[in-house]
């Protein structure tokens, strides 16, 4: 999937007015992924993702994982875009459900599974 076509997905949602805003989104929702990761898994987390989503870009020079759970996850991004908790939730299960079609590591899609399940997402692995 092409960048353009994730920022138009993630536009589906009535709550995201524009590219701009789904930008930030994305890399919001994928930063905090990329940011609870290892290291390693995290470059190659960022490595099956299209353009500008790098490592540099997600994750940058952060020394070690973040704790995260689907609460704080939800948390997060409720008070950064100043969204209800169940917009969140639907922000970061759509764009979870978009990364995991380009995660290629079995470990990775496992991650963004469990995370999903936390989240009360009904998706299969």
């Amino acid at each position: 999937m092409d960048y353009g076509k994730l920022l138009e997905a993630v536009q589906e949602l009535d709550f995201i007015p524009d590219p701009k805003t789904a930008d930030a989104a994305v890399k919001a929702v994928l930063g905090i992924l990329a940011s609870a990761m290892e290291e390693n898994l995290a470059r190659e987390f960022t490595e099956s993702l299209p353009g500008p989503l790098t490592y540099d870009r997600l994750r940058g020079h952060q020394a070690r994982p973040l704790e995260i759970n689907a609460d704080r996850y939800i948390g997060h991004l409720a008070a950064h875009f100043r969204l209800p908790e169940e917009q969140a939730r639907l922000l970061i299960t759509k764009t979870l459900a978009l990364a995991k079609e380009q995660a290629e590591k079995a470990e990775l899609k496992q991650i963004i599974y469990t995370l999903e399940q936390d989240l009360g997402s009904p998706k299969s692995p």
